[in-house]
């Protein structure tokens, strides 16, 4: 850990700042117990190994409420002027800034550490950044009650090395990001040593409370297509797949005009269905070194254009039958050739798919990305 030099921590005084969570309706947490906190996090500290970065993906989640007025920035914690939409805008015009790109972020937060039962209650957000010329710029304060809803429901967006499926609020209640406690109770925290030290005793409650998932996951994209061509087992299985596909579709013209193919064939169009490529999208976990699957849904491509998804449920209970077993089997079993196009958020260049393929394969899930990088 280390802390960050040369930030301007945003005023904070521990009285006025437990007189703004009575104002807010947090009497139960504001007593003598409850130590105000507020912790510092800039975007370039936040490790790679997690995923995500909580610092860019915060402002980004914001920005648009606030544009739109259904979230209240505000000049600091204590509220006293609320900055207008036209107001940040102009900001952000004056200083070549952007609210949704923010490098630093404050969060206020009570904290109430002992040895039997610990509580940290996030209370708000402070959002400002550096101009190109090293300017600090403060964009304002968000309360979290305004933000209640939107952190329970929205996931934060993950690249390839990070856990699928995990909310803003898991992220922030949990902990699971880098920080450095800039003041404690009444105190600015400059020494290292002391930083240190509050931190270990977070860390130690934190993790008493922390529920680690019993699996990685990873949200993956892959396309099967007869793009590779030869006599491995791999190719020839992926051209089963579409070949069985269209015979199944020609056999099956219901099913086929049910999945939008009347956008695509006439209703009395006598070509032959040809699926050129199918797009798969699925849910791998990994424990140890168990690796399984989850179907989501499948979206198939004729003449260049794709049909209606079809959900996992419905194939887990089609009729389709490929190489001698049914299609969620053949599936699973990944013994034919596929190109990965997204893992999570991350769009994966088809020139790295294989790369991807092997690190997801052979290597810690967290570092794929690295593995990768010197693949």
């Amino acid at each position: 850990m280390r802390l960050t030099k040369g930030v301007s921590v945003p005023k904070f005084r521990a009285c006025w700042f437990l007189a703004i969570l009575f104002l807010a309706g947090k009497q139960e947490v504001a007593c003598a117990r409850s130590i105000p906190v507020l912790l510092f996090l800039n975007s370039n500290d936040q490790p790679d190994s997690l995923g995500y970065n909580l610092v860019k993906a915060l402002p980004a989640l914001v920005y648009p409420g606030v544009m739109n007025g259904r979230i209240e920035l505000w000049d600091s914690p204590q509220k006293e002027i609320r900055i207008k939409p036209t107001t940040l805008q102009r900001l952000e015009q004056s200083t070549g800034t952007l609210f949704g790109k923010c490098q630093q972020l404050f969060i206020y937060e009570l904290w109430d550490v002992n040895h039997t039962k610990s509580d940290f209650q996030t209370v708000g957000f402070y959002f400002s950044t550096r101009s190109l010329s090293g300017e600090e710029v403060s964009y304002g304060y968000v309360d979290e009650k305004d933000l209640d809803s939107l952190l329970n429901n929205s996931l934060i967006p993950v690249d390839a090395n990070g856990n699928c499926r995990s909310s803003f609020r898991e992220i922030l209640d949990q902990k699971y990001y880098y920080f450095n406690v800039v003041q404690y109770g009444d105190r600015k925290v400059s020494g290292l040593t002391e930083a240190l030290s509050i931190r270990r005793d977070a860390e130690s409650a934190i993790s008493q409370r922390r529920t680690p998932p019993g699996s990685s996951c990873r949200e993956i994209t892959y396309f099967i297509d007869d793009s590779v061509s030869g006599d491995a087992p791999q190719a020839k299985n992926s051209i089963l797949f579409l070949n069985s596909w269209s015979s199944y579709l020609d056999a099956n013209k219901e099913f086929y005009f049910n999945l939008g193919g009347d956008r695509i064939s006439g209703l009395f169009d006598s070509t032959r269905i040809r699926v050129e490529s199918a797009e798969v999208h699925e849910i791998w976990f990994r424990k140890n070194d168990s690796l399984w699957y989850t179907i989501q849904n499948i979206r198939l491509w004729v003449k260049g254009k794709p049909l209606d998804r079809i959900s996992g449920v419905e194939i887990d209970h089609s009729d389709l039958i490929c190489d001698y077993k049914s299609l969620k089997d053949f599936l699973l079993e990944k013994e034919f050739y596929f190109r990965i196009s997204r893992i999570n958020s991350q769009e994966i260049p088809a020139w790295q798919s294989e790369a991807f393929r092997r690190g997801l394969m052979l290597w810690r899930w967290n570092a794929i990305n690295e593995f990768v990088k010197y693949e």
